[in-house]
């Protein structure tokens, strides 16, 4: 994980340098507002990323005791969210 999370942490400081001196230099909010959502899309990876590390040795655990059930259940658990999420409309596809 330290070897991502020290350059990431770089490059965030990077950004929060540039964003001080755009704001100081005047940049309207709306325009700094849209570079830190693209600096957000740069980064979205990382939660997904350290929860999988994290949750690996648990994960290898129960691949040991329950075999093949683990990946089984979880699709199961994926479907179900999903089809609960599509059918109240919470998760929705397309425009």
């Amino acid at each position: 994980m330290a070897h991502t999370l020290g350059p990431t942490a770089i490059y965030a400081i990077f950004v929060l340098v540039v964003i001080t001196a755009l704001m100081l230099a005047g940049i309207d909010g709306s325009v700094l507002e849209l570079g830190g959502w693209a600096v957000a899309m740069h980064l979205w990876f990382l939660a997904v990323y350290l929860m999988v590390v994290a949750l690996t040795p648990i994960a290898v655990a129960a691949h040991r005791r329950w075999g093949l059930a683990v990946p089984a259940t979880l699709a199961a658990c994926v479907v179900l969210v999903d089809s609960l999420g599509i059918s109240t409309g919470i998760l929705r596809f397309g425009s």
